[in-house]
């Protein structure tokens, strides 16, 4: 079943203009899927992905297409993740639990979420054992955890896995348009997502994303018929 919000985030953004969210929602489809009512296996899902990213790619007016199992500012907010930082050590009762996103390559450049220092994710960031695990952090995570030194290449644990920092973006506006900037962090997609976890898929048009709508409708009927769209436009 997926749920289709056209022009991502808007209602929020128009009461807060001037704000920076520390993205660019214009002109931003999002899609959440729920492919486990479908009897899609981990595997499945991730293989769906691909497949309707390569036809979204291919449509007329479609600018980027990403994935991620969460949207900032959308209808839920993100999941957290207990980490250990490599060298840091938390004061008494210190909360370690920190909010992430786990995303697809092309996910920063689509959303205009500015890599500050180091690499992007691509597709050789994947669940292959010879395949490094990766992380990109905020820099307010960076100043938190990471404040002397390269944050590139420490390492910290999430998920009982050590993943080495490969790049710092700048912080966003993920659970509201008022809130300071939080330590936050980002794994690959191919590396960590997990059949509990949701699935967004973003597009960026070069116009109205509602016009986009259609064309999604027809990539998913011809990748698998037997997933509903419903249409939820704010």
């Amino acid at each position: 079943v997926a749920v289709i919000g056209a022009g991502l985030f808007a209602r929020a953004f128009a009461l807060t203009r001037k704000i920076d969210p520390g993205f660019e929602p214009s002109n931003v489809l999002v899609s959440s899927f729920y492919l486990s009512t479908s009897g899609y296996n981990l595997d499945q899902r991730k293989q769906f992905c691909r497949q309707l990213r390569e036809r979204m790619e291919s449509e007329p007016g479609v600018t980027a297409v990403s994935y991620a199992d969460g949207a900032p500012l959308g209808f839920q907010g993100s999941w957290w993740e207990p980490i250990e930082v490599q060298g840091y050590v938390p004061a008494t009762g210190e909360n370690m639990k920190i909010e992430r996103n786990v995303v697809a390559p092309g996910y920063f450049s689509l959303m205009h979420i500015p890599l500050v220092e180091g690499r992007d994710f691509t597709e050789q960031d994947d669940e292959s054992p010879k395949a490094q695990k990766v992380m990109i952090v905020t820099e307010a995570f960076r100043k938190r955890f990471l404040p002397t030194g390269n944050a590139i290449g420490r390492k910290v644990q999430g998920w009982g896995v050590w993943f080495t920092v490969v790049g710092v973006v700048k912080d966003i506006k993920d659970r509201s348009l008022t809130e300071s900037a939080q330590p936050y962090f980002y794994v690959p997609f191919r590396q960590a997502y997990r059949e509990d976890m949701n699935l967004f898929v973003f597009a960026r048009t070069a116009g109205n994303p509602v016009q986009a709508v259609p064309p999604l409708r027809k990539e998913v009927r011809e990748i698998d018929p037997n997933v509903i769209i419903f249409e939820a436009i704010p």
